[in-house]
């Protein structure tokens, strides 16, 4: 009335089987592996040093584009006394030849 069978999976679960068991196991030592040696204090200091590193590099960058606005507005001033100062030669000379008349 009762019989046993040993009842044997298909041979695709086998295939499945043997090859997501290494697979699985590889994963699960690996991530453990990484936990255990993962340093949080040393990734806190990184993280900070990498964010003081980037308030110096911005720091920097800022300084560096006032230095180019304050040379951009001397040579607009330069240029600027250049085209006054051809204004009063040209002045002189008129009021020269207005003088010689």
């Amino acid at each position: 009335m009762f019989t046993t069978q040993f009842v044997t999976p298909p041979e695709i679960v086998c295939t499945i089987n043997d090859l997501l068991f290494p697979v699985f196991l590889f994963c699960s030592i690996f991530g453990l592996l990484c936990y255990l040696t993962y340093d949080y204090e040393q990734h806190q200091k990184s993280e900070e040093i990498d964010s003081k590193f980037d308030c110096v590099e911005v720091t920097r960058m800022q300084s560096e584009s006032e230095r180019i606005q304050a040379i951009k507005e001397d040579e607009i001033t330069i240029v600027e006394k250049d085209k006054q100062a051809d204004l009063l030669v040209a002045l002189g000379i008129r009021n020269l030849h207005l003088f010689c008349k």
